[in-house]
């Protein structure tokens, strides 16, 4: 039966070579060959113009894999990497497996050297196959000095992770690993790329990790970096923790529970603080909250504005914040007068392209579309992609203020193919529901 069933592969394997029932066939029929025979075989259809190059590059790479060959392996994968990315928007075909069975094999090995499980586990990073490769690579990080490029590369391997249970479930052991031999900085980013990037889980798994997180915090003691332990404003540090652990509701909470002690120390807060607290009441919109965020921030920049001391950045970040109060306040006079001053003494920080939008939408609220016009058509040309789109959502919003329904429906399908974040997307879609009536 063996012959049989080899020779019925072999006569559909060619009927489309673009479609994965047949290459399913020629992966078959090479299971019948010898090794070398295989290898030869997997050569020549990984040279063929297909959307499966890269598996059979990847079944030429496990033969020489199993024969142990890592060298012969390793420019093979290159390649095939280079050659996908050349054609970005066209399936390469190479999926988890084998590298799912390269990596477990080198992890669970007692034999192998250090320098041979790297050179494993940067082939599998490099081939940027979503959660295996963004293992491999969180199996390099740990053996690598604490640096913070390590902590920018583990947070850019779990966004490359799928968005799946299954993830999480596979890199949270990195995290637990790295805290358990007091790498208390890698295990912290691990988590908080899992809480922010992976939402596919459960409570009971994101309770486990918050709680991890606040015990690691907790040992390292940055919370208290900025203030010490016995400092009369220590509690207020309980909002930071819940922040840093996306607990709004309880951050929230402890800033009323801790409202007296905010209003005493306001000039010792540090300034996540402070944004914090003005940021609570102008989410609330009241009248009084608006005054008391006005107070919060006007009284910050008095003492602090001409200070040298002071991070420019932390000066243009309360600056702007005291705009948006404004605006949402709808006194668009002074929030226009508060953005301005934001372009001109900190037009080089990146509240400036923030201070822009704010003008833009002031002149829109106020009927003045002339203006707002003029403001978000110069964003649009700007050449980073997120703003460019933000400037053309808000065009399309202008249209529709306009009545000009036809140019907001055109502007608001530009914007989806762009491919803005999830947020933006689905105020474009709600938009164009709008306009489509």
């Amino acid at each position: 039966m063996k012959a049989e069933a080899a020779k019925w592969w072999k006569s559909r394997m060619d009927l489309d070579p673009n479609n994965n029932e047949y290459v399913s066939c020629a992966r078959r029929y090479a299971s019948t060959l010898e090794s070398a025979a295989a290898q030869s075989f997997f050569r020549a259809r990984m040279m063929a113009d297909t959307n499966y190059h890269g598996s059979y590059a990847a079944e030429l790479s496990n033969q020489l894999f199993i024969a142990d060959k890592l060298e012969a392996m390793e420019p093979i994968l290159k390649k095939s990497r280079a050659r996908a990315d050349q054609d970005p928007f066209r399936s390469w075909g190479m999926g988890d497996y084998p590298a799912r069975n390269w990596l477990d094999t080198t992890r669970n090995s007692k034999e192998w050297s250090e320098d041979k499980k790297n050179r494993v586990y940067r082939m599998v990073r490099d081939l940027r196959l979503g959660r295996v490769s963004s293992e491999a690579g969180l199996e390099l990080l740990a053996k690598e000095p604490k640096s913070i490029e390590r902590l920018l590369e583990a947070q850019t391997l779990i966004e490359q992770a799928d968005r799946h249970y299954e993830s999480w479930r596979r890199i949270y052991p990195y995290a637990q690993a790295a805290l358990a031999r007091e790498d208390f900085s890698l295990g912290t980013t691990i988590l908080n790329g899992l809480l922010n990037t992976i939402r596919s889980v459960g409570n009971a798994e994101t309770t486990a990790a918050r709680n991890l997180l606040r015990n690691a915090y907790g040992k390292m003691g940055s919370l208290s970096a900025d203030i010490p332990a016995d400092s009369p404003i220590a509690p207020l540090l309980q909002i930071i923790l819940h922040r840093r652990l996306g607990d709004e509701d309880l951050a929230e909470q402890a800033y009323y529970a801790n409202k007296e002690l905010f209003d005493k120390h306001r000039n010792e807060l540090p300034v996540e603080l402070l944004l914090f607290g003005a940021e609570i009441h102008i989410a609330q919109g009241t009248p009084e909250d608006h005054e008391r965020a006005e107070d919060i921030l006007r009284g910050w920049m008095i003492k602090f504005g001409e200070s040298d001391k002071v991070d420019i950045r932390d000066k243009s970040r309360i600056q702007l914040l005291l705009a948006r109060n404004y605006q949402r306040a709808r006194q668009y006079d002074i929030a226009r007068a508060e953005f301005t001053t934001v372009l001109n003494i900190y037009k080089d920080q990146p509240e400036s392209v923030d201070a822009r939008f704010g003008i833009g939408e002031t002149y829109m609220a106020q009927r003045v579309y002339d203006q707002a016009a003029e403001m978000f058509t110069d964003l649009s040309e700007n050449p980073n992609p997120a703003i460019a789109i933000r400037a053309n959502f808000l065009r399309g919003v202008l249209a529709i203020r306009q009545d000009d329904n036809q140019e907001a429906r055109k502007i608001f399908l530009s914007v989806l193919e762009q491919a803005p974040d999830t947020e933006l997307a689905n105020e474009t879609l709600y938009n164009l529901a709008e306009v489509y009536g």
